[in-house]
């Protein structure tokens, strides 16, 4: 039996129960910041405005608790913060580089739209195959060098942040929208010290 040594890295794709809810709130244009710079993806081409943070706690907490539950040992108290929310929206020829999250524990990305054949996939980069021999991966199908995800309207994806990842050109005339944020997490031993 094959087993998997490390959780360095892992998905989660959750279809929340008030993803009606969810969003309604994401497409608010009331969250919508005023134009800010992005640190970030000067390699890409898109559409991107952060949020306010308002609400993404409430409406999140219990996937977010789901998900951890999976990984975090039952017995270690910890929190969780929900530091950064942006929303992405892809036209025509848009995309977004290969990155990461780094700095922070949890990511996430909810899709606003139903997946349809020419719309940009966003995936994740299997890092290891440039570690793995060309004839390895070949008679392997369990190394892809990269995992697409094809969310329905109001799914949610959970990954820890330094995941590789990116979103492959957009080759049709709908946007294609998503609202994607950061995630820190507390160990609260720490605090009690």
């Amino acid at each position: 039996m094959i087993e998997v040594p490390f959780w360095n890295d892992f998905f989660s794709l959750i279809s929340p129960e008030n993803r009606n809810e969810i969003i309604e709130h994401c497409m608010n244009p009331e969250l919508e910041l005023p134009k800010q710079d992005f640190e970030w993806g000067e390699q890409c081409l898109s559409e991107k405005v952060y949020l306010k943070l308002t609400g993404f706690t409430e409406l999140l907490k219990p996937y977010i608790i789901e998900v951890l539950s999976e990984v975090i040992d039952e017995d270690i108290p910890y929190g969780f913060t929900v530091d950064e929310v942006w929303k992405n929206t892809y036209h025509r020829y848009y995309h977004q580089e290969q990155h990461d999250h780094q700095g922070v524990e949890l990511s996430f990305v909810i899709f606003m739209n139903d997946h349809h054949e020419d719309d940009a996939k966003f995936y994740f980069v299997n890092e290891r195959n440039r570690l793995t021999t060309e004839l390895w991966k070949n008679v392997c199908s369990l190394m892809p060098d990269s995992i697409p995800i094809e969310g329905k309207k109001g799914d949610i994806v959970f990954f820890p942040s330094h995941m590789l990842h990116g979103v492959s050109p957009h080759q049709s005339d709908t946007p294609r929208v998503t609202v994607s944020g950061n995630i820190t997490i507390k160990d609260l031993r720490q605090e009690t010290v």
